[in-house]
């Protein structure tokens, strides 16, 4: 997965979260993804088939509130 931050950090975190039958979400990964430049990149692996949610988020700062990318949902065989 790719992704813009504005302003540029130097890092970003991929949040993965798996939708249950009930449609309700998990959190089941996170991971750092390093930015240069307001553009980062970062991969994840699905250890189970189903419906998972990927956004992109960083975290407040001194100067900035925190964010999060609108939800990619997709469907993992």
């Amino acid at each position: 997965m790719q992704g813009t931050v504005k302003p540029a950090k130097r890092y970003a975190l991929l949040l993965v979260y798996r939708l249950t039958p009930s449609g309700t979400t998990r959190r089941v990964g996170r991971q750092v993804a390093k930015v240069r430049r307001g553009r980062g990149a970062s991969s994840f692996r699905f250890t189970k088939a189903g419906r998972y949610v990927l956004r992109f988020a960083v975290p407040p700062d001194a100067k900035n509130v925190g964010g999060r990318s609108k939800a990619i949902r997709i469907n993992v065989r």
